[in-house]
């Protein structure tokens, strides 16, 4: 059997994201490189005020984009990277 593959890791990792992103509303999650975007359900349970926050404290890290959609404008160049960008903000809005 061994250890898993890095495939099957990144399986168990984006499941584990999609089961906490889930209940907060957040129904889709896009991260590259160059960052990505979070999509939200038209009404989520995430505090308003948490999301304020956060762009305003971080205003060249996070914008608003749209009604729905959380982007994200900075380097994530590996999927560590990724992964604990996305951890960080689930935290955040479940707290």
């Amino acid at each position: 059997f061994g250890l898993l593959p890095p495939a099957a890791k990144n399986l168990f990792l984006v499941t584990e994201l999609k089961l906490k992103a889930t209940p907060l509303g957040i129904t889709k999650i896009e991260l590259g490189a160059q960052g990505g975007r979070l999509s939200f359900a038209p009404e989520p349970n995430i505090d308003p005020m948490k999301i304020i926050s956060l762009i305003q404290t971080r205003p060249q890290e996070y914008k608003l984009d749209g009604q729905q959609r959380l982007k994200i404008v900075r380097a994530l160049d590996d999927l560590d990277t990724r992964h604990k960008e996305i951890e960080e903000l689930l935290k955040r809005f479940a707290a």
